[in-house]
């Protein structure tokens, strides 16, 4: 979400916000590894494939902020503790949530983030996402 408004709102290369908000992202979940239930090569493996998830998502044309819930939310679903006598619209509730709730981070993001400041430090640091082939 943040690399999608970023895009927008800055003439950064999509590369160079992606490797700085990867770099972010991977010293916070290494800052969190002692409040995670997962086994610490979990943990380790999911922040070094931050990086290369930043990259990825950077190379494609930027989509709608509402459209990243669609892409998540079967795993998400399949993965909750939920009674088998539920019905499938449950999911398209979850959804809707997933969606208002992205949507409203978005918001919320466009309007506190200092857009400069992370300009400057993406095109300052170009901390480029590594190449996930080299």
């Amino acid at each position: 979400m943040a690399l999608i408004v970023l895009r927008q709102k800055t003439r950064i290369d999509p590369q160079d916000l992606a490797g700085m908000i990867g770099q972010l992202l991977k010293e916070i979940i290494v800052e969190h590894q002692e409040a995670s239930v997962c086994s610490s090569q979990e943990w380790n493996a999911a922040a070094l494939n931050m990086q290369t998830k930043m990259r990825t998502d950077a190379l494609v044309p930027s989509r709608n902020v509402a459209d990243i819930a669609a892409m998540h939310v079967s795993k998400i679903f399949c993965s909750l503790p939920i009674h088998k006598r539920l019905h499938g619209h449950d999911e398209l509730l979850l959804l809707n949530g997933l969606r208002l709730n992205l949507l409203q981070l978005q918001h919320e993001f466009s309007i506190r983030a200092n857009c400069k400041a992370l300009s400057e430090l993406a095109k300052n640091h170009q901390m480029r996402s590594p190449d996930p082939d080299l």
